[in-house]
């Protein structure tokens, strides 16, 4: 783990940032002429001192590591088991009653019926 201490705080340069407006901001693993490291927006640009972009668009908060599919599926179904199943591949719920034929046909023989 790569570290770096700005006024006290301490960041973990292995892990990307975001600012305030949710900007993403990453280590570009090199470091200006004063030891400082280069960070670099997720949109492009050019490297700024992490210095600077603490300063500018600071407070900067470090980012979790996204969590994989099979992590969701478990947060959500509170089963680690069923993280391992396969996902849908096809649509799991029946159509809509608009969606039906016979239910759309009825709706059809309205319209006939009131013309």
């Amino acid at each position: 783990m790569t570290t770096y201490t700005h006024d006290g705080v301490v960041f973990d340069l292995g892990v990307s940032h975001v600012d305030v407006i949710g900007i993403e901001w990453s280590w570009t693993g090199r470091y200006t002429t004063d030891g400082e490291p280069l960070m670099e927006a997720e949109g492009g640009g050019s490297p700024l001192p992490l210095p600077t972009v603490y300063r500018d668009h600071g407070p900067l908060i470090p980012m979790s590591p996204r969590p994989s599919h099979a992590q969701r599926v478990a947060a959500i179904t509170g089963d680690p088991v069923a993280a391992s199943l396969p996902r849908l591949t096809g649509h799991p719920f029946v159509p809509a009653p608009l969606e039906q034929s016979t239910f759309r046909s009825f709706l059809a023989s309205l319209h006939r019926g009131a013309s």
